[in-house]
């Protein structure tokens, strides 16, 4: 039935038609499977964690303009992970708003065990893609990524 529906609403549509189904697709069954598993940390949590472990130390603002939120809920995330000991603040002297953010140890263990079971999981779904086509879609992924992010800034 699916895949009728989709026959017929992609119909005069072209290539764009398709790609905005799966994409449409593609965030409901990454939903889907967030509620399914067991993760250590929660999504926002870890998307926090691994901005913070890749780029080093920032600030609430820093973390907000890369993550594509405002300053407040970044704040309020921050304080959840500030509670349960994932990050830590260094006040900065000159204006204690403007302190880092820096992960702790023990939120980078959990980050990266977070990291390990994803990096499996995605593994297991493209197992047997050819090495030219992961690296195909991750470019092609990265590519949208970035037309997204441009798009939110017009």
């Amino acid at each position: 039935m699916v895949e009728k529906n989709a026959a017929k609403a992609d119909k005069g549509d072209g290539d764009t038609a398709a790609v905005e189904r799966e994409l449409m697709f593609l965030g409901r069954a990454l939903e889907a499977l967030q509620r399914k598993r067991r993760y250590p940390l929660e999504r926002a949590q870890f998307i926090i964690l691994r901005t913070l472990s890749e780029g080093g130390a920032t600030t609430v603002g820093g973390l907000a303009r890369v993550l594509l939120l405002d300053d407040s809920t970044m704040t309020r995330q921050v304080a959840a992970l500030e509670g349960k000991g994932l990050v830590k603040r260094t006040p900065n002297p000159a204006d204690r708003r403007a302190g880092s953010i820096a992960a702790t140890a023990r939120g980078e263990a959990l980050m990266q065990d977070m990291l390990a079971l994803r990096r499996e999981r995605v593994g297991r779904y493209i197992a047997d893609w050819r090495p030219d086509e992961r690296e195909i879609f991750g470019r092609l992924l990265g590519r949208l990524n970035a037309e997204l992010v441009a798009a939110l800034g017009e």
